[in-house]
């Protein structure tokens, strides 16, 4: 998608007056914390206040690459625009796919830089990028107060590396990774939108599923197909993706495998929809053909019998009772005591869930909402610009998305379980 910045067209997903609009939010909460710069490093901060993506951050490996890191984000109560940081090699995807007014691009020493800019400065053989920016910082004024880190977002060797670059410039840090969460938390309608329609991309999935399973064919093909059908639909790569079928079934966060299916097999699909890197969750149970009792233990059969008899009053109930802006404990509650009367609580894997988002490959559980049956969320709620989803717990889960006017299952996908 293409919008206007500084008189270029730039390829982001949402139009200045979007990003604006966060960046004027953010300073509001700094203001109210008494905090002058905000430095962000996590890749879900550098897309959301500039559109920023890329499928190697750095920020996650391990300490040899300490010298290529961070790309980051600087804000400033009383600097107009943000200031973006980061290597050479990456110059010509923060000019062309971001909104970011104020870039520094930094050099290496002893490297050709093939007409990159390089207009912040070099790094010096054997220094740091971070070094290089901390110093750029101090130089340009940006340093006025004590600097905000997400010193939980990422490995202890890059806190440290954070730290005492700004250390050695003269210049206190403390842990502000909870800050961007806050800021994060509440959505526009666009940013929504865009959960909703990845929450039909997750749906056409499910359709992919139906069409492909069969005996034979392999979790990786299954999910293969599926993202397949999810590219067309104008899906991307996913944060996280599971299928576990045959005596896999009923476990975890396992990848999808090469194991083949059977006949007779219960196969789970989890998979993340996802556009703009805005995702949802959608999990699915399906059969290839009648379910074969002799490949699951009484206990997993049981299991699997509550879902296939109460999923769909359970969706209905949940229907039935969200509304915009509603307590989080009385959307809870209502289930608890609804499992209750169905005579199913407690056999229940979680009843729960977590904000939805932005999400990037390795987590899916990124965003500050968490929420279960067993929580006391006190005053807490579902306020407009809210998106989260949802775990029956038994392994079915949507997406819940709620507006200013409405409440909605973003997923189309029913609940009940497919035999194919």
């Amino acid at each position: 998608m293409k919008y206007e910045v500084n008189g270029t067209m730039r390829n982001v997903p949402f139009a200045q007056e979007e990003y604006d609009a966060r960046l004027a939010h953010a300073k509001k909460i700094m203001r109210e914390n008494g905090v002058d710069i905000l430095f962000l490093t996590s890749p879900e901060a550098l897309y959301y206040f500039s559109g920023y993506k890329l499928s190697w951050y750095r920020v996650n490996s391990k300490k040899q690459w300490n010298y290529y890191v961070p790309a980051s984000i600087a804000i400033h109560v009383d600097h107009d625009n943000f200031a973006f940081m980061d290597v050479a090699g990456e110059e010509a995807d923060v000019c062309e796919d971001t909104v970011s007014k104020d870039i520094r691009i930094f050099t290496h020493a002893g490297r050709p830089t093939y007409g990159i800019s390089g207009n912040a400065g070099t790094i010096p053989l054997g220094g740091t990028l971070m070094g290089a920016i901390a110093k750029n910082l101090k130089e340009s004024g940006w340093l006025t107060g004590k600097v905000g880190i997400e010193s939980e977002k990422h490995g202890l060797h890059i806190t440290k590396l954070i730290n005492n670059a700004f250390v050695e410039e003269g210049t206190e840090t403390f842990n502000a990774s909870e800050m961007f969460d806050i800021i994060r938390q509440i959505k526009s309608k666009s940013e929504l939108d865009y959960i909703v329609k990845s929450a039909k991309i997750a749906d056409v999935a499910m359709d992919a599923v139906k069409e492909y399973l069969k005996p034979g064919v392999t979790e990786n093909e299954l999910y293969a197909y599926a993202a397949y059908k999810m590219s067309l639909s104008g899906g991307e790569l996913a944060g996280c993706a599971f299928i576990h079928g045959g005596n896999r079934v009923l476990r975890g966060h396992n990848f999808p495998s090469h194991e083949k299916l059977e006949q007779g097999d219960v196969v789970i699909v989890d998979l993340f929809g996802s556009h703009q890197r805005y995702s949802s969750d959608l999990s699915r149970l399906f059969t290839i053909g009648d379910l074969d009792a002799s490949r699951y233990t009484d206990d997993q059969i049981a299991f699997l019998r509550l879902a296939e008899k109460y999923h769909p009053l359970i969706r209905e109930k949940v229907q039935s009772i969200l509304k915009p802006n509603m307590l989080i404990n009385d959307f809870t509650g209502e289930l608890k005591e609804f499992y209750k009367e169905l005579g199913i609580w407690g056999k229940q894997f979680w009843l729960g869930g977590y904000d939805m988002g932005i999400l990037w490959p390795g987590d899916c559980c990124g965003g500050a909402t968490v929420y279960d049956a067993d929580m006391d969320k006190k005053d807490q709620r579902f306020v407009p610009g809210t998106a989260v989803n949802f775990e029956t717990g038994f392994w079915v889960i949507d997406t819940l998305v709620f507006y200013e006017d409405k409440a909605i299952i973003a997923g189309d996908t029913p609940w009940d379980i497919v035999s194919v």
